[in-house]
């Protein structure tokens, strides 16, 4: 009640509802204990779906909130709002890099150069956040044989995160320009029985 409960307008109302409780100084902690359920998409259309939405859910908050940065009262999130900017920012960097590497590469190894390089900066970053993140939850899960395997997933992830970034800013754009209610369909959750 206090923040004016839920924007029908935001894609994401949840992340829009966490954005207002902590801009009036509400907090919003982690929880280890707490036990949910949720239906997640089966299929790679569902999850690329859900993925550009809650992108597009974190740009429009992102896009509706920038005053924050203007307020010392909110200096505790600006750390947070920036962190959502330059993953932003980095993703459609790393784009143009990317497209600058082919169009400016001499040759085959020098794209291979580059690829491996940066393959192996995301995943050693990854380890080290890994090894750190295990430590830390190690009462909670005891995953540590998955250590080396795990981290190619960042990798693969912030190329995925990349596309996913990229696609739902023009959405979250033009939800911010056009206004009236967010509505999304459910991606496929398993609710319908397959035909067999």
């Amino acid at each position: 009640m206090d923040v004016g409960l839920w924007d029908r307008d935001m894609i994401t109302e949840d992340i829009a509802v966490s954005w207002k409780l902590q801009q009036r100084f509400w907090d919003i902690r982690y929880e280890p204990r707490a036990l949910c359920w949720m239906l997640v998409p089966e299929t790679l259309k569902g999850i690329w779906k859900q993925r550009v939405r809650w992108a597009q859910g974190g740009q429009e908050v992102m896009l509706r909130h920038w005053k924050v940065l203007l307020k010392w009262k909110q200096r505790r999130i600006w750390i947070v709002y920036l962190e959502q900017w330059i993953s932003t920012f980095w993703s459609f960097a790393w784009l143009f890099v990317t497209l600058m590497l082919l169009v400016t590469a001499s040759s085959p190894q020098d794209m291979l150069f580059w690829f491996t390089f940066t393959s192996f900066s995301l995943v050693f970053m990854s380890l080290i956040q890994l090894f750190i993140a295990l430590k830390i939850d190690s009462k909670y899960d005891n995953v540590k044989r998955y250590y080396v395997w795990a981290a190619w997933y960042p990798a693969l992830y912030w190329i995925v995160n990349t596309v996913v970034v990229i696609s739902a800013f023009p959405r979250a754009i033009r939800s911010r320009v056009k206004g009236g209610y967010a509505t999304w369909s459910s991606p496929d959750r398993g609710l319908t029985k397959s035909k067999s």
